[in-house]
């Protein structure tokens, strides 16, 4: 392995789960001026209550109360779920899935990875969610760097300060964020072609 090391010139990762320990914990719940905490967290982990993301499975245990029935649930791949809620459309996802939906954020500024959800056609708030980095991932990295490589690339679907945050703990220069899965396939793709 050290001898491949040794001829490599770039690394790319994926930051959840291999740089990151892929457990997510509510940091923050900010709800607007018309809904509670309370209120903003069950209409969250109801829509999230039947997805295995590791954000919908950290909303959904920091809920302990009686969660409303959601129907009609339909996840859209790198944005989040949508779902019926008492014959009212429900939103939680990024800030692009409440874009689509013409449901604007508020101003709502975040340095982690946030899930912003909205209630019949109105801003109900968002979860700021952290992951921690691994204890070994930034002697890793070092090592990494110590045995040659000269670029390690991460790339991930946190938003920018989020992913900024992440990369400078680890002593990375170069990150990609706000990426859907597609997206980090295509960026594979551009590193591999610019290697030829």
């Amino acid at each position: 392995y050290l001898e491949i090391l040794g001829q490599m010139s770039t690394l790319v990762s994926d930051k959840t789960g291999t740089l990151t320990e892929g457990t997510f914990k509510i940091s923050s719940i900010n709800s607007s001026s018309k809904y509670s905490k309370e209120e903003l967290l069950k209409i969250a982990a109801s829509i999230e209550a039947l997805s295995t993301h590791p954000i919908a499975v950290s909303i959904c245990s920091s809920f302990e109360g009686e969660k409303y029935e959601a129907l009609d649930v339909v996840n859209v791949p790198g944005k989040g779920i949508t779902a019926i809620i008492n014959g009212k459309k429900a939103l939680a996802g990024n800030v692009a899935l409440l874009e689509e939906n013409s449901i604007e954020t508020h101003g709502v500024e975040t340095n982690g990875t946030c899930v912003y959800v909205a209630y019949d056609n109105d801003f109900v708030g968002s979860i700021e969610v952290s992951d921690h980095i691994k204890n070994e991932a930034a002697e890793s990295i070092e090592e990494l760097y110590d045995a040659g490589l000269k670029n390690i690339v991460m790339l991930t679907g946190d938003n920018e300060q989020s992913a900024a945050r992440v990369a400078s703990e680890l002593g990375i220069k170069d990150f990609r964020f706000s990426l859907l899965p597609q997206d980090k396939v295509t960026e594979l793709e551009k590193l591999m072609a610019a290697k030829d």
